[in-house]
């Protein structure tokens, strides 16, 4: 047998042995700091770290890309930070979601909708729409491209994905455009970013690559990393590169366990 050829088929074989093994390098430099918090449901919740020694008093500010149906994290860090939050998601069902809520908030605050009911724990009454908006565009490393946004799989998920990593009929899409993180900040006049939250199926490299490149670097990163759920060697090897790239831009990985759900926290706000 042709030695190279056996070799290539093995490691193809055998390709998630590459995201074990990274991230296994990377929990060797992981700090498990017990000052995070959960917020939001189990389904759309997320790990936030907490800054104890040196709170700050200011609203901060969120852009949180892909939202679905399930707004809990996002209306919980609006209650907890007095947060400006920027919603980003080009998802039909998403933003029918939000403008359901934005449209019933009055009624939600007194009585129960089966839509919200994942909310049912929240005091509304301390939430304000006030910075509370939604971005209908699909979050990437160019502006004003018009995309294909495909359908999932199973058609009673919501989320659509620019990469198609579901590997679903190539004509099940909607078309979309895309914006940068570079110009939401400009859009929505934010100076800087304290919490980006990506959890866009499969464009997070992109969106990461891009923002570096414009030397943006959130106080903390919340990434949902389904491009290592492709197999594909070549995506290994960019989400090898990106992990790379976002610790040497000095961010330090505090949650690890919930792969592929990372968080980051920037070395100089720990």
């Amino acid at each position: 047998m042709n030695k190279k050829k056996y070799t290539i088929r093995y490691l193809i074989k055998n390709k998630k042995i590459f995201s074990i093994l990274i991230m296994k390098n990377l929990k060797r430099h992981t700090v498990d700091l017990s000052n995070k918090k959960w917020y939001g449901t189990d389904y759309g919740g997320w790990f936030v770290y907490i800054n104890t020694k040196s709170p700050d008093t200011q609203p901060i500010n969120i852009i949180s890309a892909g939202v679905g149906e399930d707004i809990s994290f996002d209306v919980e860090m609006s209650i907890n930070f007095d947060a400006n939050i920027i919603l980003v998601d080009p998802t039909p069902r998403a933003i029918l979601h939000y403008d359901n809520f934005i449209k019933n908030f009055t009624n939600l605050k007194k009585n129960s909708f089966q839509e919200y009911k994942y909310l049912e724990n929240v005091d509304l009454n301390k939430f304000s729409l006030k910075n509370f908006v939604l971005s209908p565009l699909a979050l990437e490393k160019e502006d004003g491209k018009e995309v294909k946004f495909f359908e999932p799989e199973d058609k009673g998920h919501v989320s659509h994905s620019v990469v198609n990593w579901q590997k679903v009929n190539s004509a099940r899409f909607i078309k979309v455009e895309t914006v940068t993180v570079k110009k939401l900040m400009d859009d929505y006049g934010l100076e800087n970013i304290d919490i980006l939250k990506l959890d866009i199926e499969g464009s997070e490299v992109n969106v990461l690559n891009s923002m570096f490149n414009d030397k943006i670097y959130p106080n903390q990163l919340l990434i949902e990393f389904d491009i290592t759920r492709t197999n594909k060697l070549s995506d290994i090897f960019k989400f090898y590169l990106i992990i790379k790239r976002i610790v040497n831009n000095d961010y330090i990985n505090i949650e690890i366990d919930r792969f592929p759900h990372l968080l980051f926290v920037k070395k100089e706000v720990l």
